[in-house]
């Protein structure tokens, strides 16, 4: 049950970073006059708050506050992040954005990939990965698939402002249900 919850959890995850930094964002960017360099440095700024709110995640958040609240506090802070991309009218503030998504993708990603072994035996650990993988893949085919639809249908600034949604809500699930301790 742990490994399926875990998983599902990061399905909304996987749904909201391909929905921002692999999806949209840069369509945005371009929107918005980017040039290529920074395209891509936006992916860099985003990528390295990332890795550094996952050393912080991991080892000083969760052990601090708990598992739960730091992957809920992931969520909060990615919907902020996340909510913050269609009000944004200049790069500066589309780098700030984007640092806000690293550090709460950051927070939750360590954590939910090693929720998703944890409670499963040694022998069994390879396959409850491969099982959290295919569960979580499902987030990253479906939000550009949803958000490509829902782009055509209500425009750019809708694709996020759902996805902040979905982030509220997955906290909101985690607070409610306690799927992780």
């Amino acid at each position: 049950r742990t490994l399926l919850s875990v998983s599902a959890i990061a399905a909304a995850s996987q749904y909201t970073i391909f929905i921002t930094i692999y999806g949209f964002t840069p369509i945005y960017a371009n929107q918005i006059g980017a040039s290529s360099v920074q395209q891509g440095t936006l992916i860099l700024v985003s990528m390295s708050i990332q890795m550094v709110s996952s050393y912080l995640g991991g080892v000083w958040c969760s052990f601090r506050f708990g598992n739960r609240q730091t992957i809920i506090l992931g969520f909060l802070i990615t919907g902020l992040g996340t909510a913050m991309i269609p009000y944004t009218e200049t790069m500066t503030q589309l780098y700030t954005a984007q640092a806000i998504n690293g550090v709460g993708r950051g927070l939750m990603q360590p954590i939910l990939m090693a929720l998703a072994v944890q409670a499963v035996p040694q022998e069994d650990r390879g396959t409850a990965m491969g099982v959290f993988q295919a569960v979580y893949a499902i987030g990253m085919f479906s939000g550009p698939a949803i958000g490509g639809v829902l782009g055509d249908w209500l425009g750019l600034g809708a694709v996020f402002l759902s996805t902040a949604v979905i982030c509220a809500a997955a906290a909101c699930v985690m607070v409610k249900r306690g799927l992780v301790h």
